[in-house]
């Protein structure tokens, strides 16, 4: 019985899946042609960032030499002697593109975005990186309830 159960559950999903998609199909998020939720030309076009040029502080773009954005006179107008962490890395600029992504994954709810956009978090890790655990920050409670789901945490899982 119990199998019966299970394989019947499958095809609801299956079917379920199959209505959604016919009412509503899958879209990229930055040049919305049907087929994936981000799509492999927009992937490879994201303006990704150099690790070996980037500040191992703050994940600056080009502060690998002498960042611009966490150094002592930046950090003294605002009032600090240093950053709050030890290290930061990014994957992309901010910029049209992965602000679409964001935007789609975080308040159009789209959550399939959260393993390639921990696929991109995993690639910028930099190599001297080597996490034991993967933690995350949570949404505040008003957050979780309007998107009904954390996404800080759908990242977390899929880069651990």
């Amino acid at each position: 019985m119990p199998l019966a159960v299970d394989r019947t559950r499958l095809y609801v999903r299956g079917a379920a899946e199959a209505l959604a998609e016919t009412l509503w199909p899958t879209r990229c998020a930055v040049c919305d042609a049907p087929g994936e939720v981000l799509c492999d030309a927009c992937r490879s076009a994201l303006p990704y960032l150099d690790w070996w040029r980037a500040c191992p502080v703050c994940g600056a773009p080009f502060g690998r030499v002498q960042c611009s954005e966490c150094n002592p006179v930046v950090l003294g107008r605002a009032g600090r002697d240093g950053v709050p962490y030890d290290g930061c890395a990014s994957a992309v600029t901010f910029g049209e593109a992965p602000a679409r992504i964001v935007r789609t994954y975080k308040d159009q709810g789209e959550r399939r975005l959260a393993e390639p956009l921990a696929c991109l978090m995993a690639r910028a890790r930099p190599p001297s990186w080597r996490p034991e655990a993967v933690a995350f920050v949570p949404a505040t409670s008003a957050a979780r309830r309007r998107r009904g789901f954390d996404h800080a945490e759908l990242l977390a899982r899929g880069l651990a």
